[in-house]
């Protein structure tokens, strides 16, 4: 999942809530990926979990590994070192296992690769007024006969305790 809006618009305060609802030990968070770094992490450590990364710019680097891993559901990669035995060189082979859900955060989804963002179900807030946040969207203009909307989630708690039902998804 892709969360894209303006800066200050609450997208973390969205990641964070999202968060507090998965297990610790079913996520794991970076600030930033190197372009490498995901090859060499355990075989299972990502293995049916969330990696959320905070901005785009932490994903840049390692776009082509999340693409794969959404792709292939793995990561293979065959990476020289030197024997501490002999002290000749050899090739390891390293694997890391998905699947993994992705969630990112962006203001701009243009910066990231298209690739990667074909792969991403892309949530976009577009502010209409300048105190819309995610966390707490405008009040509709006035004369407008516009009513706040179901998905937010002051509207959903309100339906829930009259006991009507919850919005099926789409």
């Amino acid at each position: 999942m892709l969360i894209q809006s303006a800066s200050a618009a609450g997208k973390t305060a969205l990641m964070d809530a999202l968060l507090a609802m998965i297990p610790d030990d079913e996520r794991v968070l970076y600030s930033a990926v190197t372009g490498q770094a995901l090859f060499y992490l355990g075989e299972t450590d990502l293995a049916h979990k969330l990696l959320a990364i905070a901005e785009d710019e932490g994903v840049s680097r390692a776009g082509y590994a999340l693409k794969l891993l959404q792709s292939e559901g793995v990561l293979t990669i065959a990476s020289t070192g030197k024997d501490p035995t002999t002290g000749r060189l050899t090739t390891q082979t390293y694997r890391v296992q998905g699947p993994v859900m992705l969630l990112l955060l962006t203001t701009t989804a243009p910066e990231l690769d298209e690739e990667l963002r074909n792969r991403l179900l892309k949530a976009v807030h577009t502010a209409t007024h300048p105190a819309a946040t995610l966390a707490r969207p405008a009040a509709p203009p006035a004369g407008t006969g516009a009513t706040e909307p179901l998905e937010t989630p002051t509207a959903l708690g309100a339906a829930r305790e009259e006991g009507a039902p919850a919005r099926p998804r789409a």
